[in-house]
């Protein structure tokens, strides 16, 4: 039971916090993910990057990791769909825009904003996050026509950007140790 209990933690902290993310960067920590939900849930993830470089401070790509992670989990849980997709673009050269696609159940819209706001904990809690960063969540959904979850946040300036922070290479400092 308390290898049990080890394990477990152990899984759920790595889950929360890659190794990848702070050794490889945000993209390839969020294929490593996909993988992970593949693997534990059957959940299909597809991840397309635009190969752009995303200048992220590891706090920042942390959160944002985090808060793919929410939806995709809501993906499974809500959506009744065996796949999702996740596309990373750079919006003029600030913004790093993320979206969270299904085509699953959806939801309806107006009560996107209630549950966002009230009774949804994962949801608030990205909106919230985001929110830190300078950040903003949309979500765009109809019933049975599946769901766009965006996220754009400000990427730091390329001057100011630490080495290696860009997309999927490393970020320059190392991240929690365990």
């Amino acid at each position: 039971l308390i290898q049990r209990a080890n394990h477990s933690t152990r899984s759920l902290a790595e889950q929360l916090s890659p190794p990848a993310l702070y050794e490889l960067g945000l993209v390839p920590a969020l294929e490593w993910l996909a993988q992970e939900l593949e693997n534990d849930y059957g959940l299909q993830v597809q991840i397309h990057d635009d190969g752009q470089p995303k200048p992220l401070s590891i706090e920042a790509s942390s959160i944002v990791f985090r808060c793919v992670r929410e939806l995709l989990i809501n993906v499974f849980k809500h959506a009744q769909t065996p796949s999702a997709s996740v596309r990373l673009s750079v919006e003029g050269e600030q913004t790093l825009v993320i979206h969270v696609l299904d085509a699953g159940r959806g939801i309806d819209p107006s009560a996107v904003a209630h549950e966002v706001g009230a009774g949804r904990l994962g949801l608030r809690a990205v909106k919230e996050r985001l929110g830190h960063l300078g950040g903003s969540f949309h979500m765009a959904s109809q019933p049975s026509g599946g769901s766009d979850v965006s996220l754009r946040l400000p990427l730091m300036p390329r001057d100011s950007a630490p080495t290696g922070s860009h997309g999927d290479e490393p970020p320059s400092s190392a991240g929690p140790t365990a």
